[in-house]
């Protein structure tokens, strides 16, 4: 066998190879941040009144830590908290888990008691920690949650674990008392585990009130009992000052999780003077959910006689299987969903829904993938439309979609009135005969056929046209 020098031109041996090459794997490891507590740090572990073990509670002592305005290190172990509010500047972080005391209405609490953004609390960090509930002993209670914050600036979440959440893992809100106004900015949660072990609780996130919000690379599971919202829900309160805006959703995973709302859910009443606005949901993983929501919904209730607030939404590069439905759009306005995939999902995607008060305006669904949609009896369709203007459903691929009855199409237009309606250039498949129809057009919907285009279809696998008559594309 031919072998060969490492080092050709070297005048070392090899002895003094390997002693060199053992002296710089120590330095690298020296390099290493340590695993205890860095320094300026408090530990703890090591404060009065303490309890690693868990026996006895451990909240003043984690008060008292946070009181000298340095760091806190929480070790290995669990430390029983209830009722902590974290000062100004406030860090704890390390491997230790922080347990909800049993009667405790919350465990952590930041509050800046001021309507003023400029008097927010600043630059708190939670990093590493467990922050355990007790949902599987104790069970549901809706408004009991581990970290609440009202009023921050700067929050930042990375790798925290949110277990057992009887309520919420997370509270972005509005003040402890209804009727109170906070507003929060520039909150940052990153690589964090929100998981609810039995689905006994609330939601993961609920946002009452946030300015700049980034939620990435984090997982959700087994969150939401059967008729709460579900593991991010966006929702202001019935209040004018309340204020969603620019949301980023980005790269997080969704496994298992139950919930009426949506697995990413957002409502407004007619209270809030702004709908929640320049959102981006990208490249999520939805998985498994057992819920009766969508793996993304939107709602808003404009006040009467007012019309809709675009809202900048841009779902983009999600993948979802084995769910509910791909998405609700109730009622909204300038809403995308471009470059999705989909597959294996009971129910319809839904642009608007019948009955009064929904409206869908500018919604776009384009160069997205359906795989085995709307399988539900009651379904028969992949994307459903109702009272809307200006949707448009281009450029992408239904494969046997609905669930194989004679009205089984790719898009149904159902109850309601649509104008400015655009069917267009989308592809579809039936290799198991499960889409009979492109489209199937409801005796209830009515459009305006001087601005509503059918074109463009490529079919396959004997789908046909459906009950709608197609026009012809500029160009062709």
């Amino acid at each position: 066998m031919k072998t060969f020098d490492l080092f050709p031109h070297s005048t070392l041996t090899r002895r003094q190879i390997v002693y060199a090459s053992l002296a710089a794997m120590v330095v690298a490891v020296r390099a290493q941040p340590a695993s205890g507590p860095e320094p300026g740090s408090v530990n703890l572990g090591e404060a009065q009144g303490a309890d690693a073990l868990g026996g006895r509670d451990s909240s003043d002592a984690l008060a008292q830590a946070l009181g000298t305005g340095k760091p806190v290190y929480v070790p290995a172990g669990t430390f029983v908290i209830g009722q902590v509010r974290l000062p100004d500047k406030a860090t704890i972080y390390g491997p230790g888990t922080l347990r909800h005391r049993k009667g405790a209405p919350f465990m952590l609490l930041c509050d800046s008691e001021s309507p003023d953004p400029r008097r927010n609390l600043q630059g708190l960090t939670l990093k590493g920690i467990t922050l355990r509930g007790t949902s599987d002993e104790d069970g549901f209670s809706e408004g009991v949650h581990l970290l609440i914050a009202n009023g921050v600036t700067g929050l930042t979440l990375d790798g925290v674990r949110f277990v057992g959440f009887r309520g919420d893992g997370l509270y972005l809100g509005s003040g402890v008392r209804p009727g109170e106004e906070r507003h929060n900015r520039s909150v940052t949660i990153r690589n964090c585990t929100f998981d609810g072990i039995n689905r006994s609780n609330r939601n993961g996130i609920s946002v009452i009130d946030c300015d700049g919000l980034t939620i990435e690379g984090s997982r959700f599971t087994n969150c939401t009992s059967a008729k709460m919202p579900g593991p991010i829900d966006l929702e202001p309160n019935d209040h004018p000052w309340h204020v969603i805006r620019s949301v980023v959703i980005r790269g997080n995973t969704f496994t298992g999780n139950g919930g009426s709302g949506g697995q990413i859910t957002s409502y407004q009443t007619p209270g809030v003077l702004q709908a929640p606005s320049d959102i981006e949901i990208s490249n999520n993983s939805f998985s498994g959910y057992v819920g009766t929501g969508a793996d993304i919904t939107v709602h808003v209730k404009p006040r009467a006689g007012s019309e809709l607030q675009p809202m900048r939404w841009r779902i983009t590069n999600n993948r979802g299987k084995n769910g509910n439905q791909p998405f609700a759009i109730y009622s909204g306005r300038d809403i995308s969903i471009t470059g999705n995939t989909w597959e294996g999902y009971r129910m319809s995607a839904r642009v608007s829904e019948p009955g009064k008060g929904f409206h869908a305006s500018t919604v776009v669904v384009q160069n997205n993938r359906f795989t085995r949609c709307g399988g539900a009896v009651e379904e028969a369709s992949c994307v459903s439309v109702y009272e809307s203007d200006h949707v448009q459903i281009d450029s992408n691929e239904f494969a046997d979609c609905g669930n194989g009855s004679e009205r089984s199409a790719a898009v149904f237009l159902g109850w309601g009135r649509s104008s400015f309606l655009q069917v267009t250039r989308n592809r579809v498949s039936a290799p198991t005969r499960q889409t009979r129809l492109t489209i199937y057009k409801d005796e209830s919907h009515r459009y305006d056929d001087a601005n509503t285009r059918f074109a463009g279809q490529m079919v396959r696998d004997g789908v046909t046209t459906g009950n709608i008559a197609e026009t012809r594309l500029p160009g062709h």
